[in-house]
Parts: structure tokens; C-alpha cells; sequence
């Protein structure tokens, strides 16, 4: 945690304080795969099966972050999750994806990690641009909040829980 006020570290407080106060409960899932996602998603089977006319099998879609949730429910509710189609997320990425005529081409792994784990400002504006379509001037934004991002929004312990 930085040194003093963050509003990054602020703007998590109260979301995870609205979420427990809807009810919503943080997991840690280990997919023994070297996957390890923390998320609230498990809620979300709890409140499918809840429904008055409860769901027993489900096909599920996710788009970016929501392909890691649907890879999450397929591998935790094996039973109840018949088809899974996940959409623009690193989810099955492999190493020919990152070759020169690949989806993120980039020289190596290391490389990737740096982009995508960025550890600078410089490096958190070039995310910004893989990740949107049009993306947000985070150029206009002092280098000062976006370490502050970087120190609260990777550091080791949440790298672990991600």
C-alpha cells in the first residue's frame, strides 16, 4: 500500500464494501492449472439455482474478464455448465499467439509480462491501448495516480489472488 492516501486502494475499499453488503462473498479459485482466480462469481451459480424455476444446466458466455468467470463456472460446476464459448480473453492464449503474426505479437514472454503487468506508467498507457477499441486519454492523466494504480492494482499479494 502507498505511502499515503491512495485513490486507487479508496475506490476498492467501497467496492468490496458494496459488495458484502449485497451479500456477495470473495473467493479465491485454484484451477490447479496455475490458474488462481479471485472473484464474487461463485454468487452467481448460487443465484441461477436459486431462481423459482431453479437452473440445473447452463451454457455460459463471457466476454474479457467474463471468459475467465465462465472458465471459472465451467471448472467448478462441471455438472451444471454443458457449454462454455469464451470471447477476447487470454484465456487459452499459448506461445504462438505471441510470434510476430500472432493475436499480441510480441518477442517473448517476458515482454508480454511487462505490458501486461506494467509496472511504469509509460507501460500502463500501452495496456490501455491493446485494451481498448478507443481507448480513455490516460495520457492526460498525472504519472502519480497511475503508479498509484500499479502499486495497489499489482502488487504481489493481489498478483496472487488474481
Amino acid at each position: 500500500m502507498p505511502a499515503c492516501f491512495s485513490l486507487t486502494e479508496t475506490r476498492n475499499w467501497c467496492y468490496r464494501s458494496a459488495f458484502s453488503s449485497s451479500g456477495l462473498r470473495s473467493t479465491v479459485s485454484d484451477l490447479q492449472d496455475g490458474t488462481v482466480i479471485h472473484c464474487w462469481a461463485r454468487s452467481l451459480m448460487r443465484a441461477l439455482q436459486r431462481q423459482p424455476s431453479p437452473v440445473r444446466k447452463l451454457s455460459v458466455v463471457g466476454l474479457s474478464y467474463g471468459g475467465f468467470v465462465g472458465y471459472s463456472m465451467a471448472a467448478q460446476f462441471r455438472d451444471a455448465v454443458d457449454r462454455v464459448v469464451i470471447c477476447c480473453s487470454g484465456v487459452c492464449m499459448e506461445e504462438k499467439d505471441l510470434k510476430e503474426d500472432g493475436i499480441f505479437s510480441v518477442s517473448d514472454l517476458e515482454e508480454a509480462a511487462k505490458i501486461l503487468v506494467p509496472q511504469c506508467p509509460d507501460k500502463l498507457r500501452e495496456l490501455v491501448g491493446y485494451a481498448f477499441f478507443r481507448p480513455p486519454p490516460v495520457g492526460l492523466l498525472p504519472p502519480c495516480l497511475l503508479t498509484d494504480f500499479i502499486e495497489v492494482g499489482w502488487n504481489k499479494k493481489t498478483i496472487t489472488h488474481v
